[in-house]
């Protein structure tokens, strides 16, 4: 007997942070213990405060009491659902996509509102109905069931006759009327030309963006072998008849970036992140680079977030030599333009900036340092992007691991050389984000989810990614901790949710959390935004209850969906003042417990800084120091100082990253220093 649980809570409080004014959730049956079919991925608003919402559910999910699903289609798999709800969160209409069998329905990362008149969204995985009565497909609230013996249903365009599996592109007017859809498959052709198969155009996960002029980009990893064959070319099958292509994706796994023209008339352009290996010192290394975030400025530039997944023989003879690595080239054409993947790295976050015609302008990357544990490794995943054009930047949100003592003390950099800040020593994993300058991609700052223990994103790995919001010098996101988690001037302990609203240069603002209970690994947050009206919209996944101050809901074993708003805050909508001492670190009374920490003998604090750097030397006089800008040119320079602390003001220099070498009486030191 399947297990129905419904559950809807509406009400209006008040926080001493912000003011709630509705939160609501849905739970329907569940595939397997391990499963986590209902959860409310991505939002958007338009300019009436209305909220779109996309989210997947399980056999049985109601809202405010109307079913999510209205056939009795008697099986379970996963499905999803696109909803309009008003500003008070009444559903408005909503949309329902479902395979027969066990066939799930999934999500891509996205939903884009284009111009105030449309929505778009991309389903990276769903299966057509094949021309046999016994398949069908409940798709935008017509069940579709091909004719015996006919190719196609009455006003559904696509034949099912060569290959089921695709992704489909969906546009819809803000009423829910389907303007246009498109279905788009991957066809496999060996060295003949010939096709082996089709499949879906996305593999594990992938995203979408459209810019101003409407093209579309869709940004997925592509496999390019099928059944012990390795694929010689690819092609798209759009809508069951154009064809799209042949191109060739380098490497048998890569993350692959698609530029269709509007309405996905022609692909213009493919390009993938891994365009070849060089190795050095014997290094034998194979990865698997998986798509996470895109974003598109006004200008058309493309920006696309990811991580390479790294597989190495531990056992090998000389693992672990600092000479051995593997560079991955982005741009033949400009060294420059790489990721570097560590002597011990297993996941490497990358970011990337294209132009409009596919040229790669800058790439960045996430560091590993060597950890002691050869089992394991530092990990990073850059998860999301956010382009904003008001403070020339771009900011990606991404979560670090293996960080801890018990990992070996692994560490993650910026620039290779400017530490990812940890709150603690015992701290093992850590959402974090960072600013980098978006015409040169180079580093700015970061700011961190400050745990004892543990802060991330938790679940759904593979399918989508969570995402945050950035309005002007202000950065908000979801977190999920575990034992412990430091606000802006509170602790809270055991395990839960928490908003946390940032200064881009890492000051933490203000924290709110959410207390909650959990079994079976179901809790997640996904979808973190804020209009331009001040309200904020947050979603994700929780199970047993979840506790938003004067409200709680509470579910049963199943995933349940949320989604919450909380009433304009015109804080948000303003640049913070003030918070120029980052808050984010455990309290430190003395100077030799910072020396414990490090075993640097030079200190530079702050840094990043606004104006003012200090140089300390913890049992050497300084004589001497050069600050360099990255041209080689010297900015500042000072000499015959003879002493351990030095104050260097550098409010007269422009913002960006410097080089600064100071000489003792016993050593010299190199070390980077940001202006922000």
């Amino acid at each position: 007997m399947k297990k129905l649980i419904i559950l809807i809570v509406i009400t209006i409080v008040s926080f001493n942070l912000y003011s709630q004014q509705w939160a609501k959730s849905y739970t329907g049956s569940e595939g397997s213990s391990t499963s986590f079919f209902n959860t409310v991925y991505n939002t958007v608003c338009d300019s009436q405060g209305n909220i779109y919402m996309v989210g997947t559910f399980g056999e049985g999910a109601t809202f405010d009491g109307i079913p999510l699903l209205d056939a009795p289609l008697y099986n379970n798999p996963q499905s999803l659902v696109i909803a309009k709800l008003d500003p008070n969160g009444n559903m408005l209409w909503r949309k329902a996509i479902k395979n027969e069998s066990n066939y799930h329905v999934q999500p891509a990362n996205n939903l884009r509102i284009v111009g105030d008149t449309s929505i778009v969204l991309l389903v990276s995985q769903m299966e057509l109905p094949l021309n046999n009565n016994s398949y069908f497909l409940y798709y935008l609230d017509t069940l579709v069931r091909v004719p015996q013996g006919e190719n196609y249903f009455p006003d559904y365009p696509f034949s099912a006759l060569d290959g089921r599996a695709g992704s489909m592109l969906i546009t819809l007017d803000l009423d829910g009327n389907l303007i246009n859809n498109h279905f788009l498959k991957l066809s496999y052709l060996d060295t003949n030309n010939q096709e082996i198969s089709r499949g879906f155009l996305i593999n594990r996960q992938g995203t979408f963006d459209i810019d101003k002029d409407g093209y579309v980009y869709i940004y997925s990893d592509v496999v390019a072998f099928y059944s012990g064959v390795n694929i010689d070319s690819l092609k798209i099958i759009a809508d069951a008849g154009r064809e799209l292509g042949p191109f060739n994706i380098p490497l048998v796994a890569n993350a692959t970036l698609f530029k269709f023209s509007p309405n996905c008339q022609d692909l213009v352009w493919v390009r993938n992140v891994a365009v070849d290996t060089v190795t050095y010192g014997g290094d034998v290394v194979s990865f698997s680079p998986l798509a996470r975030g895109i974003d598109i400025d006004s200008s058309g530039n493309i920006y696309i977030t990811g991580y390479l997944e790294v597989y190495r023989d531990i056992y090998r003879e000389g693992y672990g030599d600092s000479t051995c690595y593997t560079d991955v080239i982005v741009n033949p054409n400009n060294p420059n333009h790489k990721i570097r993947i560590a002597p011990k790295d297993a996941f490497t976050g990358f970011i990337v900036k294209y132009n409009s015609d596919g040229d790669v302008m800058w790439t960045n990357q996430m560091y590993g340092k060597d950890c002691e544990a050869i089992t394991q490794a530092p990990v990073c995943d850059i998860s999301n992007v956010v382009v904003s054009e008001e403070n020339n930047a771009t900011y990606f949100l991404a979560v670090g691991g293996f960080l801890s003592p018990y990992f070996g003390g692994g560490s993650l950099f910026f620039e290779d050389s400017i530490p990812l800040r940890k709150y603690h020593d015992s701290t093992r994993t850590m959402l974090f984000f960072a600013k980098l300058d978006k015409e040169t991609g180079r580093y700015i700052s970061h700011g961190i989810a400050p745990s004892a223990y543990a802060t991330a994103d938790n679940y759904n790995y593979f399918v989508t990614n969570p995402s945050f919001t950035v309005k002007n010098n202000q950065v908000f996101a979801q977190t999920v901790y575990e034992g412990h988690l430091k606000g802006n001037d509170t602790n809270y302990y055991g395990n839960g949710f928490a908003f946390i609203r940032w200064k881009d240069n890492g000051y933490i603002i203000d924290t709110k959390n959410f207390t909650t209970t959990t079994t079976g690994g179901r809790l997640g947050a996904k979808n973190t935004v804020v209009n331009d009206n001040g309200d904020m919209i947050l979603t994700g996944m929780f199970n047993n209850s979840i506790d938003f101050g004067n409200i709680q809901l509470t579910g049963g074993g199943n995933s349940n969906a949320y989604i919450v708003k909380f009433s304009s805050d015109s804080s948000f909508l303003v640049p913070f003042e003030g918070g120029d001492t980052l808050n984010d670190q455990e309290p430190i009374t003395s100077l030799d417990y910072v020396v414990g920490l490090t075993d640097n003998q030079i200190i530079i604090s702050p840094n990043p800084t606004k104006d003012i750097v200090n140089i300390i030397s913890t049992n050497e006089r300084i004589n001497s120091y050069t600050l360099y800008n990255m041209g080689g040119q010297t900015m500042i320079k000072s000499e015959k100082i003879k002493t351990k602390s030095e104050k260097v003001n550098l409010s007269n220099l422009p913002k960006g990253v410097y080089v600064i070498k100071v000489i003792t009486d016993k050593n010299s030191y190199t070390r980077k220093i940001v202006r922000n």
